[in-house]
């Protein structure tokens, strides 16, 4: 088959989804359940909570739109389940884009086991499916994106300026949508404007229509600008600080994060998209941008960029998701080549994604492993919380009775703030002990601060700490006057302990001295 060759003659939305591929798209969906009713918010889930409870027009580390969206689900009860109907939600209506992106890029793609193969990697893709359960702006842009793609295609086909301007003016509307979801919509929208001028050449600054859609993306993203020119343009500069990053390059952790990215997005992918490559440069709907350059401009500046930027450190795997998933259309096209050649490669990739889904699904589920295994101590009254083996499941346990139980403590003994060593703690322990300040207890400036305040002088607070994290108390000429520990809570999950919160009454607050997080 040649895909550019059928694109010229097929209609863009004939294609639908079968019964088969609704039962597809039903597993994950049931599993998305189960673990959100399984696990507490995660540290990124509870701090976007914490923006639909405190709406602004943007925020220190990312656009507002995140915390808007949760808004309506915190008035329904701001549960751990409502609060991930958003997600869950999201990556539903993702998949449907996903199709009709892949249907318009690549018409008429032969099924694998009776299954749409687009679906197939996204249903069997780890990230997306931990995304379709945590509340992120990576889970929200990823739609966007996609949709961004299937409007800026059809307008690359379009030539008539009355039968695509209101085309014109949905992209307008989800440039702007991206752009209040995450500062790395850029990308996308740099796509979008690099595919139409290939696609129209000089013509498109001759559009009514291209300014109308220009128009309407900035104006959907002026409040982020209001609020950075508010804040001394604290948010860009935190980002721009993020992007530089902050270690000297390394080549060996660019090849750590892309191989992180192979694990969670896809074992199949990389050969997925070697194979499309070779099928998919002939130009489409007599113009020349072909399925493969349009896919490039949307998804190679970003898994670049990022590979590149996580050579410095700190880079986060679900970044990439967005770029990833906007070029599963062409992993489908290059899966259905391995499928016709190789069945049985393609077979045991496919299950293997599986399992691996399974796998982290059930992990996550139960907590991980047992803490006491390892031989570490509990938490005592010393300069510091011991930390026990690394067991990053366990984070996600506890929180909501920990924040409960170190409100109570501080009100009964006469104490009006919460503290932690860490902006991640403090977003769980600021969630689930609202409307209770919570401060973080370091030099560096974050959305707390913004929040709540910094400690003042001689000012004390309740610290929480976790033994899975292993954060030095702040006592001495960097931190309090002295911490005593007053209650400890043990974290168990399947008749077993997996961590332990303390809780400390800290006195006489001296001052940070830029301690790391």
């Amino acid at each position: 088959m040649v895909f550019g060759e059928t694109a010229v003659i097929a209609p863009v939305f004939r294609r639908g989804l079968s019964l088969s591929d609704w039962l597809l798209l039903a597993v994950p969906a049931l599993l998305h359940l189960a673990l959100a009713l399984a696990i507490h918010l995660s540290p990124d889930e509870a701090h976007y909570a914490l923006y639909a409870s405190r709406l602004d027009w943007s925020y220190f580390d990312h656009p507002p739109l995140i915390g808007w969206v949760q808004w309506p689900f915190l008035q329904a009860g701001g549960g751990d389940l409502p609060m991930r109907i958003a997600p869950m939600a999201a990556w539903l209506i993702t998949a449907l884009i996903l199709a009709r992106l892949t249907d318009a890029l690549f018409p008429d793609l032969p099924r694998v086991w009776g299954l749409r193969p687009d679906l197939l990697l996204y249903c069997l893709s780890l990230m997306p499916n931990l995304l379709g359960v945590a509340w992120v702006p990576d889970t929200l842009l990823t739609g966007l994106s996609c949709a961004v793609m299937l409007v800026t295609w059809r307008l690359c086909r379009h030539s008539g300026e009355a039968e695509s301007l209101g085309l014109w003016v949905l992209l307008g509307v989800l440039l702007g949508l991206a752009g209040l979801s995450k500062y790395t919509a850029v990308i996308c929208a740099a796509g979008a404007g690099a595919a139409l001028s290939l696609a129209r050449g000089p013509a498109l600054l001759r559009q009514r229509g291209f300014w109308i859609a220009l128009a309407i993306a900035i104006l959907f993203v002026l409040p982020v600008f209001a609020w950075n020119a508010a804040h001394d343009w604290t948010s860009f500069r935190y980002q721009l600080s993020r992007a530089h990053g902050g270690e000297h390059w390394q080549l060996v952790r660019s090849l750590q994060f892309a191989a992180v990215i192979w694990l969670a997005h896809g074992l199949l992918l990389p050969a997925c998209w070697a194979l499309a490559w070779r099928h998919t440069r002939i130009p489409a709907y007599g113009s020349n941008l072909t399925p493969l350059t349009f896919t490039l401009l949307f998804a190679a500046p970003g898994l670049a960029g990022l590979a590149l930027l996580a050579g410095r450190g700190g880079t986060l795997p679900h970044w990439v998701q967005p770029f990833v998933v906007c070029a599963m259309p062409l992993a489908a096209a290059g899966l259905t080549r391995l499928w016709g050649g190789r069945p049985r490669v393609a077979g045991l990739g496919l299950i293997a994604q599986a399992l691996l889904c399974l796998l982290a699904f059930a992990v996550t589920a139960a907590g991980g492993w047992s803490a006491a295994a390892s031989g570490a101590a509990a938490p005592g009254d010393g300069a510091q919380v011991s930390r026990q083996s690394p067991n990053p499941i366990a984070d996600l346990h506890g929180w909501d009775s920990a924040a409960r139980r170190a409100a109570d403590i501080a009100r009964n003994a006469g104490i009006g703030t919460l503290a932690v060593v860490n902006w991640s703690m403090a977003s769980r322990i600021a969630w689930y002990a609202r409307p209770m300040p919570v401060k973080v207890v370091n030099a560096r400036t974050d959305q707390f601060d913004l929040w709540f305040g910094t400690l003042s002088g001689a000012e004390d607070a309740l610290l929480v700490q976790h033994s899975g994290m292993g954060h030095p108390l702040p006592v001495g000429g960097y931190g309090f006057r002295s911490c005593e520990v007053v209650d400890t809570m043990p974290v168990e999950r399947a008749g077993r302990r997996i961590a332990t919160f303390s809780f400390h009454a800290c006195r006489y607050w001296m001052g940070a001295a830029g301690q790391a997080q």
